[in-house]
């Protein structure tokens, strides 16, 4: 094997470990921020509520999927990125259909965007559960029965009621 491409994939692992670092630093910084901007928010709006980002398209729409798996109803919402806007809705399972409350949902839209994260989750017991495009996993612990250094090894506490995985 020639010396000079020894150096050069040397060369290239070595960045690319560092590259991971980054991400890993990059992780932490938005955790720590998200955590600081949103210490004491109240995520009960979302209970019972999944939503996540499911793709995006060529002209800035963003598709949420938001579901309640107590009720059984999925609803799509296609919402425009930049602008803000929703372009359009559609209900794809439908059972329980009385209990969706589209307005309701695409006020959460709307707010979902805003936290900047993929996926957004609160228990029944008002633990939210968010997740970076990285897939790291952040959580807010607001049952005292349920704190993730005892559910799970790999959590570590941020700050107040708020957790990340370690694990990811």
């Amino acid at each position: 094997m020639n010396i000079t491409f020894k150096y050069y994939f040397f060369f290239i692992v070595v960045l690319l470990q560092g590259c991971s670092y980054l991400d890993d630093i990059n992780t932490k910084r938005l955790f720590h921020h998200f955590v600081n901007e949103h210490l004491n928010e109240n995520f009960d709006s979302f209970q019972n509520i999944n939503i996540s980002i499911r793709e995006h398209d060529r002209e800035g729409n963003v598709a949420l999927v938001t579901n309640n798996n107590t009720k059984g109803w999925i609803y799509w919402i296609w919402i425009n990125d930049k602008t803000d806007l929703i372009k359009k809705t559609k209900i794809s399972l439908s059972r329980n259909l009385a209990s969706l409350d589209t307005a309701k949902m695409k006020i959460l839209a709307h707010k979902f965007m805003k936290y900047n994260m993929v996926y957004l989750s609160v228990d029944s017991t008002h633990n939210a559960y968010f997740t970076t495009i990285d897939r790291s996993i952040l959580i807010q612990v607001n049952n005292e029965k349920f704190v993730p250094s005892n559910y799970k090894k790999g959590w570590h506490h941020i700050k107040g009621k708020w957790f990340e995985n370690m694990d990811y």
